[in-house]
């Protein structure tokens, strides 16, 4: 079972390293970014275990249900956003399964598309 509230993190690791081994369900990684220039941009989430959601200052932007956990953020204006991954693993992940490594594992890039 997860913990409420935030866990932050310096860097991304798998689940099981930051104490959640056999932890079955989802997370949500935000951050912000600046965007110095009004266009479309390629986000690459790198390596994630297992499904990830992508939202963009509150509005879904896509699935990543299998790789390359790539997608477009469209027409994103100049400023500050909120950035918001959402992953997810598999139920088999607390019982037969358990020590699957999950979570989002990047490395996470943000770029012109």
């Amino acid at each position: 079972e997860g913990r409420p509230g935030l866990i932050n993190l310096r860097s991304l690791q798998p689940w099981s390293a930051i104490g959640y081994p056999t932890f079955s369900g989802a997370a949500v990684y935000r951050t912000q970014i600046e965007i110095a220039q009004t266009g479309d941009y390629v986000l690459d989430l790198g390596r994630v275990a297992d499904c990830a959601g992508v939202s963009l200052d509150g509005v879904e932007v896509a699935v990543l249900p299998w790789p390359p956990y790539r997608c477009i953020l469209p027409a994103v204006s100049a400023g500050m956003h909120e950035l918001a991954i959402d992953v997810c693993n598999p139920p088999a992940n607390r019982s037969r399964a358990s020590g699957l490594v999950a979570g989002l594992l990047g490395p996470v890039r943000v770029g012109r598309g």
